[in-house]
Formats: C-alpha cells, structure tokens, sequence
C-alpha cells in the first residue's frame, strides 16, 4: 500500500514545483532591488510577507491545494480511488498545517536575507529605473509564487513519507465533502493522466513437476543412453582431420 502512494505520479509532478523557487526568489531580489525604498525598512518587508505568505498560508490551513490537478483542470472527485482519498485524509493532518506554518516562517527569514542583498543587485537588476512600487508589487508576486510552490510539496511529502501504520489507520476522505474541503481553479475532468497500474509482489507459484523414472524389469536393465539421449550438435567440420599449416 505504502508502495502505490509512492508511486502515484500526481504526487512527484507537484514536488517537481520546487524547482521553480529558486527562479522565483530571484525575481523577488529584482523586484526588491529597483529605486530607493520610500517606506520604513519594517513596512515594506511586512506588505511583501503578508501579500506572498499569509494568502497561501491561509489556503493550507482552511482548504489545502487539491492536488489531483493540473493547471485548468481537475480530477473528479467521483473518479477518486481508495488510495487517493487517503490522500486527501493525509494532506488535512495536523502534521501538514505545522510544516506549513515552518515553511512559511522560513521563507519570510529568507525573504529578509534578499532584502539586505538587494543594493548590491541594484545595478543588476533587470527593472532598473522602475518605480519603487512596481518593484515592490513584482517582489510581493514572486514571493506568493514562491510560498506557493514550497507550501504544496511540504504536503506532497507527508504522503510520500507515510509508514504502512499511517496508510493501515487513515481513513478514507468522503467524496462528497473534496470540493468544499479542497482548492482547485478550472474544469472537473474524469481524467488527466494515463491510469497506473501498480504492481504487487505476490507469493511465487511453484508448479510440481512429475519425472518418470524407468526401472529396469527382470530382462531389461536402463542406462543412461537409453532414455531420451540429447542429440549431438553436428558440425560440417567434424569429419575434416585437422591440417598442420606449418608443414
């Protein structure tokens, strides 16, 4: 059972997205990097962080990413297996609430370390001669994509971090309640990706082979050579006696 969360494909394209934080700070560090900060230091670092992080916190903790989905589209709920709702049981833990609150807590650190690197990126920067406000509402925009794309694989990771008593004792999410209780934008969809048949290693079968034996009767004796003797590869050369070439 353990082995079908690990290899539930949705899981691995959605922990993929961590790739992309990198990109995103640094385009958080440009935004932040343009014109001369017009607000106290303590503000402008509070607007970034509550535009970037509280929205996406919010999200986790009332209605997690739903995430059987890709971009516009969604899976049905109704097309949902067994395991997959456990899932969804996993990723509404209280587990994955805390993780994300660390998650975020680190990124707002983090996002203060770029704020003091900016000047140096001031001459760098790919905005330079924008107005402040712009840079700061591109910083606020990549620093949401950034908590975004940290805060889903920390709850991709509780599902593939379950032991088999997790997956023995979490129940299975109600069907009716995934729409309300999860976020998702775009169509509901019966399918996205080709289904994955997991294979489960079951007991070998072993099947007896009879061997006949001849036993030799009171005017017959059985050697070797007289049962079934395996034929002899023949070769073309066999007759030809072997030449010296050195004579």
């Amino acid at each position: 059972m353990v082995a079908a969360f690990r290899q539930e494909p949705y899981l691995w394209l959605h922990l993929a997205g961590l790739a992309i934080v990198p990109l995103l700070l640094d385009l958080c560090l440009a935004g932040l990097a343009t014109a001369d900060p017009v607000l106290p230091v303590g503000l402008e670092m509070a607007l970034i962080s509550l535009v970037g992080a509280l929205p996406i916190l919010w999200m986790q903790w009332q209605r997690p990413f739903y995430i059987f989905s890709l971009g516009i589209v969604a899976l049905d709920p109704a097309v949902l297996t067994s395991n997959q709702r456990q899932m969804l049981s996993l990723m509404r833990s209280q587990w994955v609430r805390a993780a994300n609150l660390l998650g975020a807590g680190l990124l707002v650190i983090f996002l203060w370390q770029l704020y003091r690197m900016a000047p140096i990126a001031a001459t760098t920067t790919p905005f330079v001669g924008m107005a402040r406000p712009y840079g700061l509402a591109i910083a606020a925009m990549a620093f949401l994509g950034a908590n975004l794309f940290t805060q889903v694989p920390i709850m991709v990771l509780r599902v593939l971090l379950a032991s088999p008593m997790d997956v023995q004792t979490v129940p299975i999410y109600p069907v009716e309640r995934v729409k309300s209780d999860f976020w998702s934008v775009g169509l509901w969809v019966k399918r996205i990706l080709p289904e994955l048949q997991v294979s489960v290693p079951g007991p070998m079968i072993q099947t007896d082979t009879v061997a006949t034996v001849a036993h030799p009767g009171p005017q017959s004796s059985a050697t070797s050579r007289d049962v079934c003797p395996p034929e002899e590869a023949s070769s073309p050369y066999e007759e030809v006696e072997p030449q010296d070439f050195w004579e």
